[in-house]
């Protein structure tokens, strides 16, 4: 068969093999720095784009914090009481010093663009009209402050942009507030946010101008950004483009959330590159200076290894050869070692075979030992596996199998997780000997073993003790039966020697005679703890037994140690002698006290119920399933009207006279009983009393296994209760109407648990739903806040005096506002602290309504005198232009004054009723028809209620004076045209009222409000909560106003005038 040469592996010198690991260590050296250059630059990249994005988020943050805060300031100041008013010099006070707290120029300017305050200029300079700006236009659409894009200052002619807000009257833009940021602070805020060296940061507004620019800003700013920023614009990112000079760039972006603005940081590619150029001529001056480093060290190492190397061949041939090796000194330490160990296992291999063959002796004469001895033997060595069975251990084990070489768990898996492998591993682990005891299931032998573990192993000796395991089993398990018998029975066990009187007792008997557990006591001191009432009885009965008479039990009470009293039960066994002598006695001892104490119970129980049922007044009685009658207490037989003897064992049918009672009482009777569950129920009977109301419950009764055999039902007469009830009932009825039909609110506080009760009335009054709980915060918050803080020392005042009394406003949850008088009594405990307060809400409302309407009557009497006087004068005026006589004019004028006068009787006498819309306009318009067509007055006929009149009155009066004062009627070509109807669409009905003046002066709104004025725009708004419209058209007063009226009250008076006409 030809032979395969195998290829032969070239051998290269020692010197080729450290010159290649120099190089091997070398090349990931350098690769490994390549790496980390790489590493370092993507890093150094990566961290100037995360600034650069940071830069751009951080300018943009601090624009809009800058933005937000002028945007509150510019909406404060659209505010301003002055500038509703529109007063300039006041405002421009107010402006300047705003400016110079913040140190920005404010600008107010009417929809036309005119200037009308300029923070920049003096009051009283002249100021420029410039265009509006589309920022103007959004603030005035969207009615909210708006920041602008870039703009050139109308004043300063410098770059700037502002925050505008519109000035609201109602819902309409009247002005607009301008806060002017030049463009110059603008970069100041980004020049304080950019740390970066070589990157530039600019701010690009809406319109793509640049705002602010970190270099070159006043070159830059108005121009337009870079073509790749502003198509990037709207949105945040990090991206590569180029410079407008065309060079590549990368751009980090950021917007603004206040303003549609950008914020850029950019650089060049080249900054970004140079980290890259520097870590590439590092790293490669590095790598060659290395590698000739390596290779020179790898050469003058190789000298002093190769000699060396070749002594230490020979010396292992030697050694192969069983030669002794002598050691050499070669100069390197590792060299100089291996031939000291070629020196030493020379010495080794000719003392191990001397060894080897006495250690062949021993195991012989160990052999013959574990043969002798009558234990079986295995050994098994450090992995577990079989060495030696003596052979006892095979016929015992392993009958017919060599077990030798084998593991313990392949050749016995069974073993495995048993007590025995416990103690073999713990041997192990121990380095000590463990012996177990168990039971191996497999083989049904009880086995006990021993384990001495040993360098080389375990050496493990065992034996079979099942017949002893198991004689000794049967005897626990018959101890065990009877320990667990007199654990179940609670008994404790006694046994005296009667020929030593000595005795041992059992845990159970030690713990219920109160001594310590496994002391010996003598028979001569069992006496002692004997009731001394009892002790006789005992010791007679147990002498009894002694003579064989009878066995012992008795049932007697001990005195413990600690003196408690116990009652016992004993009996026992008299153990004799062959000639019939007394030896031994075993006996048990059964604590009894709590049954003792349970038959004493079950006797007193029983004779309190009995003594119960005799004398409560409650009707008691038990029935069987057929509902016949197995007790009845003397309460039932009274109701009934019969003896014991009468109804016993009868049932309802038998017992009452009323057949239609009965049948309803068996029916409920049937029910209880048919669905086991208890019944309470109201029951109307005839009794020998009359017809009486009980309140009977009724409850199933159960045997041992559950089933219902009958019923037990107890009654109370609650009929003298429900009268009283019904009688409160009412009594609180009547008390509820009358507290509601005063308007007045009962509550009762707890000021220590913040718990209150309140009536139906005073939930009604506060709004509050049946179920809201109220406290004092609930209270409190109701009140109105300009009353709040006044109730709450009204009520502490309370607390710390005794008596309650205030007056405040409410607002229910519709919005309503109400007055509210308080008052109460505050109860103390004996410590003086308070626990309760009772009192009453009354609704003052309306009084106060009187209250304030007495006080607009007495300043309206006050302003109507002066314009009596002023109508007066104009009648007389006008009468005097068309007048061609003495006598004409005085005719005309009686009659002006007369229609005048009607007009304030008609007020007055009508206060409370109804008053034809129509008549009050007569009355006040009479004086001025003396021309036809120059007073119209067009509409339904209107029946005003009292409170609308009065006021209706007065503003008719205003209106009158006003027109002959300034207005239409003031001029012999004027002309009044007085329109109004009555909506019934919804509904409510509503007024709708028009006085429209033509043909008399320009007519332009009044430069200060006067009483009439504010009675026309706001007495009317708030009393009647009617829509008012006043016009000051030039050609003249439209005057206009929606109300709601309520259905008139059939039977209402009638106007005087109407009843006269």
């Amino acid at each position: 068969m030809p032979q395969v040469r195998k290829r032969r592996r070239r051998d290269r010198s020692m010197r080729w093999h450290l010159g290649a690991l120099a190089l091997a260590l070398t090349l990931p050296i350098l690769l490994f720095a390549g790496l980390l250059g790489a590493q370092f630059v993507s890093a150094e990249r990566m961290r100037l784009a995360q600034e650069a994005e940071e830069t751009a988020q951080s300018v943009a943050a601090v624009l809009d914090r800058e933005f937000a805060g002028l945007r509150a300031v510019v909406d404060t100041v659209a505010l301003s009481r002055r500038l509703q008013d529109e007063d300039w010099a006041g405002f421009h006070a107010e402006a300047s010093e705003i400016r110079d707290r913040i140190g920005r120029h404010i600008v107010v300017r009417d929809l036309t663009g005119q200037h009308l305050v300029n923070t920049r200029q003096a009051r009283g300079a002249p100021l420029p009209r410039a265009p509006l700006l589309p920022a103007d236009l959004e603030a005035i659409a969207k009615r909210r402050p708006v920041v602008s894009n870039l703009f050139i200052g109308a004043v300063t002619g410098e770059p700037a942009t502002e925050v505008v807000a519109p000035v609201l009257r109602g819902e309409e833009v009247t002005h607009l507030v301008n806060l002017n940021i030049p463009a110059a602070d603008i970069r100041a805020l980004v020049a304080g946010q950019t740390t970066l060296q070589n990157w530039t940061t600019e701010v690009v507004d809406g319109n793509g101008l640049v705002v602010a620019r970190s270099h070159d800003h006043e070159a830059a700013v108005g121009k337009p950004a870079s073509p790749v920023l502003r198509e990037r614009a709207g949105a945040n990112r990090l991206f590569a483009g180029r410079f407008s000079d065309g060079g590549d760039a990368l751009y980090a972006v950021a917007q603004t959330s206040t303003a549609p603005w950008t914020v850029a940081v950019s650089t060049s590619r080249e900054v970004l590159e140079a980290p890259l150029v520097r870590a590439l001529w590092i790293l490669g001056s590095l790598g060659v200076g290395l590698m000739a480093l390596a290779l020179g060290a790898t050469w003058l190492v190789s000298r002093h290894l190769v000699e060396p190397t070749r002594a230490l061949v020979s010396s292992a041939a030697a050694l192969a050869r069983g030669e002794p090796v002598p050691p050499m000194s070669s100069g390197v330490t590792e060299i100089n070692r291996v031939s000291h160990a070629f020196a030493a296992a020379s010495i080794a291999v000719r003392e191990r075979r001397l060894a080897d063959e006495r250690a062949a002796a021993a195991a012989q004469r160990i052999q013959t030992i574990f043969e002798s001895i009558t234990d079986s033997v295995i050994v098994l060595d450090r992995r577990g596996r079989f060495t030696y069975l003596n052979e006892r251990a095979r016929s015992q084990i392993g009958p017919g199998r060599d077990l030798v070489g084998l593991p313990i768990q392949e050749a016995f898996p069974h073993l495995v997780g048993t007590p025995f492998w416990t103690a073999y591993q713990r041997a192990v682990d121990t380095g000590g000997p463990q012996r177990v005891d168990a039971y191996y299931a497999p083989r049904d032998i009880w086995f006990d073993a021993t384990a001495y573990p040993s360098a080389e192993g375990l050496t493990i000796y065992f034996r079979d003790v099942t017949a002893e395991r198991r004689a000794a089993v049967a005897v626990r398990e018959s101890e065990e039966r009877l320990r667990l018998a007199l654990d179940a029975g609670e008994l404790g066990t006694w046994d005296y020697d009667l020929s030593t009187g000595e005795g041992l007792w059992s845990e159970r008997t030690c713990a219920i005679l109160g001594y310590e557990a496994g002391e010996v006591r003598a028979l001569a001191e069992w006496q002692d703890f004997i009731h001394r009432d009892d002790r006789a009885r005992v010791l007679a009965g147990f002498r009894l037994a002694l003579e064989g008479e009878a066995d012992f039990g008795e049932e007697y009470r001990i005195v413990r140690p600690d003196g408690e009293e116990r009652w016992v039960s004993a009996n026992g066994l008299i153990r004799r002698s062959a000639g019939g002598e007394p030896v031994r006695a075993i006996g048990i001892l059964h604590d009894v006290t709590e049954r003792r104490r349970a038959d004493e119970e079950l006797r007193r129980t029983t004779e309190l119920l009995r003594a119960v049922g005799e004398t409560t007044p409650d009707a008691i009685m038990v029935k069987d399933r057929e509902g016949r009658l197995l007790l009845a207490n003397p309460a039932t037989l009274r109701v009934v009207g019969k003896t014991w003897d009468e109804v016993r064992g009868r049932t309802q049918f038998e017992v009452r006279d009323d057949a239609a009672e009965a049948a309803a009482i068996a029916a409920i009777d049937m029910r209880v009983m048919e669905r086991g569950e208890p019944e309470t129920i109201e029951e109307t009977v005839t009794t020998p009393y009359g017809l009486r109301t009980f309140l009977s419950s009724k409850s199933p009764l159960r045997d041992a296994e559950g089933r219902v055999y009958g019923l037990v039902g107890i009654a109370t007469d609650i009929t003298d209760r429900k009268a009283r009830e019904a009688e409160l009932a009412a009594a609180n009825q009547r008390l509820e109407i009358a507290q509601s039909a005063g308007g007045i609110g009962v509550f009762d506080w707890n000021p220590v648990t913040d718990v209150s009760t309140v009536s139906p009335a005073y939930r009604a009054l506060y709004g509050w739903a049946p179920d809201v709980p109220v406290d004092f915060d609930t209270w409190l918050a109701r009140v109105h806040s300009d009353d709040r803080e006044a109730a709450r020392r009204d009520s502490e005042r309370a607390l710390a005096e005794g008596d309650y009394a205030s007056e405040y406003r409410i607002l229910r949850p519709d919005g309503e506002e109400r007055w509210i008088h308080a008052r109460g009594v505050v109860t103390f405990d004996e410590t003086g602290r308070p626990v309760r307060m009772v009192g009453v809400n009354l609704d003052i409302t309306e009084r106060k309504h009187a209250e304030d309407q007495k006080t607009l009557m007495v300043r309206e009497l006050h302003h109507r005198v002066k314009n009596t006087l002023a109508t007066v004068q104009a009648i007389a005026n006008a009468t005097a232009r068309n007048a061609t006589d003495i006598e004409s004019f005085r005719q005309s004028f009686t009659a002006r004054i007369i229609s005048l006068a009607r007009t304030h009787t008609l007020l007055t006498e009508n206060a409370w009723g109804v008053i034809p819309l129509r008549d009050l306009l007569d009355t006040e318009l009479a004086p001025y028809e003396e021309e036809a067509g120059r007073v119209v007055r067009e509409g339904p006929a209107i029946l005003l209620p009292s409170d609308v009149a009065l006021a209706f009155g007065m503003a008719v009066h205003e209106l009158t004076t006003n027109a002959a004062k300034h207005g239409a009627l003031s001029t012999p070509t004027g002309r009044l045209v007085v329109r109004w109807a009555l909506d019934e669409t919804d509904a409510t009905r509503r007024l709708r009222f028009s006085w429209v003046e033509r043909g008399g002066p320009v007519t332009s709104p009044p430069k200060r409000k006067g009483f009439g004025s504010r009675l026309l725009q706001h007495m009317l708004a708030g009393q009647l909560k009617g829509d008012v419209l006043m016009d000051y058209a030039p050609e003249g007063l439209t005057f206009s106003i929606d109300i709601a009226l309520a259905e008139p009250q059939a039977g209402a008076p009638a106007s005087p005038l109407r009843r006269s006409a």
